[in-house]
């Protein structure tokens, strides 16, 4: 099987959500013997045009649409390197469904090949928020609709698809992946701070310092006075914590002015993007989510890593982790207990006012500022890391990466008539996939006898 990945960040851009879940998605199929190969664009001009990624090829033969004027030239010039070279591939994914949709829908309509559309982000943060934003957003959320099949990963997501007039029929649920990862000894952890301190110094940590890491863009709608004021509480409660608030954008130096006039900047490091997050999670103490950003690539993978999580109180958030513990209904992970209690699965904050809180918020007692959640972590270092542990089994147990792989596996499989063999590799049939790509040519040729 060939699989195409389109795809509008990829590595180097390890602190992108989106990134990271395509990265993941991509070493995973070829792990499992499916040829895969990576469309994005370039960032910068010196950026090179074809590199190999883990064995992976991976193509940036045009540049970013900067504005949404842009933005018809830019899915011009993804259409038509996909139609000169995409007759190959089987199936055609397209890694969320913005600005790269119309192309993928378009070019994959032309060549007779079907297209997958995954709808990414979680609440504000989402593909299904962004289509409201302007008519180019439109235009990308009605092209998704012409898909063959739109891949979402939870149930709330699916209701919002239907309600935007999407068929229920091309609708696929695809959990998100919380893969395996082994468990860091102090000698590690001290080995990675010590080389993160190397690379930049205001990483630097000791074994007796904890860190705390928040990963996020911070482009011109990251909330820099609100962050800053979230600082002051949690350094006023915690003198010797170091948060390392990693991500990059437009809103970095508005931070930085607000970080230092509040008095936290000693406390705050802002080291900008990495291409892989692995180190940089081994060294962290806990994990800080703050908002809807995130959730398909980064806060799963923050429970990979066996963090403690500090998690921004809300409706979704609440699915997110309540419902992945729906049938688990006593001992410590009892959802239905009080969120103040030592066992809770997670440390929850909330820096509103008790009265802009939901009932079932102030119902749970109200999970207090960001500061008062991380001392929780603090005070009791053993039984948030044993709580960790136990929600990534309980993670895994609901959404394995391998039932993750076998899933996107034989969905490709039945979109384009490969026989498969899931867990244990890809094989195709030669005999059929001779028919399939005459008939893949006869649809191609009575497309383009209809223009």
């Amino acid at each position: 099987m060939r699989v195409l990945i389109v795809t509008h960040h990829f590595w180097p851009h390890g602190s992108i959500d989106v990134a990271g879940h395509a990265m993941e998605l991509a070493t995973g199929l070829h792990r499992r013997g499916v040829h895969v190969e990576v469309l994005t664009p370039k960032f910068s001009s010196r950026w090179v045009e074809q590199l190999t990624f883990r064995e992976i090829a991976v193509h940036r033969p045009t540049s970013i649409a900067k504005n949404e004027w842009a933005s018809n030239r830019y899915a011009r010039q993804m259409t038509q390197w996909i139609r000169d070279r995409g007759q190959s591939f089987d199936v055609i994914v397209c890694q969320g469904g913005r600005d790269e949709a119309p192309a993928v829908v378009d070019a994959a309509r032309r060549l007779g090949i079907p297209s997958v559309i995954r709808i990414t982000g979680f609440g504000t943060a989402s593909d299904v928020a962004w289509w409201q934003t302007g008519r180019w957003a439109r235009r990308c959320m009605t092209a998704a609709k012409s898909a063959d099949c739109v891949i979402t990963s939870h149930a709330g997501q699916h209701r919002q698809l239907l309600g935007e007039g999407f068929l229920d029929s091309k609708i696929q649920r695809v959990g998100i992946s919380v893969g395996a990862s082994p468990a860091i000894t102090n000698k590690q952890k001290q080995q990675v701070r010590f080389a993160l301190g190397g690379i930049n110094s205001d990483l630097f940590a000791t074994m007796d310092t904890p860190v705390a890491l928040a990963v996020c863009p911070l482009d011109r709608s990251f909330p820099s006075s609100r962050f800053a004021s979230a600082m002051m509480s949690v350094v006023s409660r915690n003198p010797a914590i170091k948060v390392w608030l990693v991500g990059d954008g437009s809103g970095r130096e508005a931070t930085h002015r607000m970080l230092k006039s509040d008095g936290v900047r000693h406390a705050v490091a802002i080291p900008g993007s990495f291409s892989n997050l692995e180190d940089v999670y081994a060294a962290a103490d806990m994990y800080i989510h703050a908002s809807d950003y995130g959730v398909d690539h980064l806060l799963p993978a923050a429970i990979s890593a066996r963090l403690p999580l500090v998690l921004r109180d809300s409706p979704l958030m609440r699915e997110f982790i309540d419902g992945s513990m729906k049938q688990e209904t006593s001992g410590q992970f009892d959802t239905s207990a009080s969120l103040s209690t030592q066992h809770a699965p997670v440390a929850w904050f909330d820096e509103r006012p008790a009265s802009l809180q939901t009932a079932s918020q102030r119902a749970h007692d109200s999970p207090g500022t960001l500061g008062r959640a991380v001392e929780s972590i603090l005070k009791n270092r053993e039984q948030a890391d044993e709580n960790a542990e136990q929600l990534r089994l309980k993670m895994q147990r609901q959404w394995s990466s391998n039932d993750s792989l076998d899933q996107y596996i034989s969905l490709f499989g039945r979109l384009s008539g490969t026989v498969i063999k899931s867990s244990e590799g890809i094989k195709s049939s030669e005999d059929r996939q001779s028919s399939i790509h005459g008939d893949r040519m006869q649809n191609r040729s009575r497309s383009e006898s209809g223009q």
